[in-house]
C-alpha cells in the first residue's frame, strides 16, 4: 500500500505516526523501525522547506539509531541511518558534509558487509555518490559502485543518473548520453517510482547541457 502513496505527503505522515506510535508500545519490530525510516527519506526529499526536512530526516537517522542497537547484526539500521543522515548533512554546511561523509561511508560499508542487496543495493549509490562529490574521492572507484548499483536493480534510474553525470565530468558525452537517456526512457516502476520523479527534472537538464 506505501508504494501507491509515495508522492502524497499527507499519507505518508500519517503513516510514519502509526509507525511511531506501534513503536512506542512496542519498539522491537524491525520491520516497523525500517518502514518508519523509509517514510522519513519519502517525506523528506519532498518537501520544499529545508528545515522541514532536515527535521524529518533527524527522526529518520535517530530510528535508524535505534534499530542499530537492537539489530547490530541486520543491515536495516546501518543502511537507514546513512540514507537519512546523508540527506540530513546534503542540507548542511559544506563542513557538515565533509565530516559525515565518513560515517556514511562506514555504514554503507556495513550493509554491504551484512546484505550487499539490501533496498536493491542501495549502498553502492550511496559509497560511489560519495567517492563522485567528496574532494578527495575516487571516479574510478564511483563508477565500479554505481555498475554494480545498476547490475543489481537495472530499473532503477539513480544509477544512471549518478554514472550520466560521471561521464559527463570526464567529457564522455556519448557514455552520459546513453545513461540519461535511460533515465527518461525508463518505464515506470513501482519500487523506484519517487526515485525516477526525483531522477527526470536532473536528467533533462544534463540532456540539455550534452546537446
Amino acid at each position: 500500500k506505501l508504494s501507491s502513496d509515495l508522492f502524497d505527503v499527507q499519507k505518508l505522515s500519517r503513516a510514519l505516526d502509526l509507525c511511531r506510535r506501534i513503536l512506542k508500545k512496542t519498539p522491537d519490530q524491525l520491520e516497523v523501525q525500517a518502514r518508519a525510516c523509509r517514510i522519513c527519506w519519502c517525506i523528506g526529499v519532498q518537501l520544499e522547506s529545508e528545515e522541514k526536512a532536515k527535521e524529518t530526516f533527524e527522526i529518520g537517522f535517530k530510528l535508524a539509531e535505534k534499530m542499530k542497537q537492537r539489530h547490530p547484526d541486520k543491515p536495516d539500521g546501518w543502511y537507514w541511518y546513512a540514507v537519512n543522515y546523508g540527506q540530513f548533512i546534503d542540507r548542511s554546511s559544506i563542513f557538515a558534509k565533509i565530516r559525515g561523509a565518513g560515517e556514511i561511508l562506514d555504514h554503507a560499508k556495513k550493509t554491504l558487509e551484512l546484505d550487499p542487496h539490501y533496498d536493491w543495493g542501495g549502498a553502492y549509490l550511496m559509497l560511489g555518490r560519495i567517492n563522485q562529490k567528496i574532494p578527495g574521492g575516487n571516479d574510478r572507484i564511483a563508477k565500479e559502485y554505481f555498475l554494480e548499483a545498476v547490475r543489481i536493480a537495472p530499473a532503477r534510474t539513480t544509477g544512471h543518473l549518478y554514472l550520466g553525470e560521471l561521464y559527463y565530468d570526464q567529457k564522455k558525452y556519448g557514455e552520459a548520453r546513453r545513461e540519461i537517456q535511460t533515465v527518461l526512457d525508463s518505464p515506470p516502476h513501482p519500487k523506484f517510482s519517487l526515485e525516477r520523479k526525483l531522477d527526470t527534472p536532473h536528467a533533462k537538464e544534463l540532456m540539455e547541457e550534452i546537446e
